[in-house]
């Protein structure tokens, strides 16, 4: 993925148009290569977060506390994304 942005200049896979906005912003538009890297991401983070669940379930009472803090820390990313 690093190449690809990397490299945007010549493809445009990542980001196809980068433009200034009236207030000074600068606006990205999304290419086919970002939604590839965004969803394998979130494959990822939703991967780790099915197997910190299944830990939850087969830990014993003492460390439950501990599983959930993880798992609750590894849904922040989806849940500031989904903002």
């Amino acid at each position: 993925m690093m190449v690809v942005a990397a490299t945007n200049e010549w493809r445009r896979a990542f980001w196809p148009d980068v433009v200034l906005d009236s207030s000074g912003l600068v606006v990205y538009g999304h290419g086919w290569w970002f939604w590839i890297a965004s969803g394998y991401g979130h494959a990822l983070v939703l991967t780790g977060a099915a197997l910190l669940l299944d830990a939850l379930r087969r830990s014993p009472p003492p460390f439950r506390g501990q599983w959930l803090a993880l798992l609750a820390v590894a849904l922040v990313p989806l849940a500031g994304n989904a903002a």
